[in-house]
């Protein structure tokens, strides 16, 4: 059986070196895009079991990926990354309520690094056994 991989959007939230220390140890596969554009042309090639990436972008943001994701996959397995004072956070829970095919989690960026990791890898660890118990196998 492989490894379940992920596939995450990091512009400006320096997600990338937590989101590696967590995958390594974890046994997972992750690609990380710098920009949204880049990860709508990867998810069709990728097909990731999970998905991470933040609300606020430049390109498209969060509330954009959700919709464009919920296009593409029947399930989608999600962890979305804000700030306390993010706009969107509520249209993005929603949206999230509205889709029955969201299986999301939503992480509170903590400015303690150590913090938000610990807080990161228990999101991931709820998404990917939430995927194990609806029975869906890894991509």
């Amino acid at each position: 059986m492989r490894s379940a991989s992920l596939l995450a959007i990091d512009e400006d939230t320096n997600l990338s070196e937590a989101l590696r220390s967590i995958a390594d140890a974890g046994g997972l596969e992750v690609e990380i895009v710098e920009r949204s554009r880049d990860f709508v042309l990867r998810y069709p090639v990728l097909r990731p079991d999970v998905t991470i990436f933040g609300l606020v972008m430049r390109d498209m943001d969060g509330l954009e990926i959700l919709a464009w994701l919920f296009n593409q996959v029947d399930r989608l397995y999600a962890v979305v990354v804000t700030r306390p004072d993010c706009p969107y956070r509520s249209a993005a829970r929603s949206l999230v309520g509205a889709n029955n095919g969201m299986d999301v989690v939503f992480v509170t960026r903590s400015p303690d690094e150590a913090v938000f990791r610990h807080d990161l890898s228990e999101a991931l660890a709820a998404v990917l056994l939430r995927k194990t118990a609806d029975g869906a196998a890894w991509s």
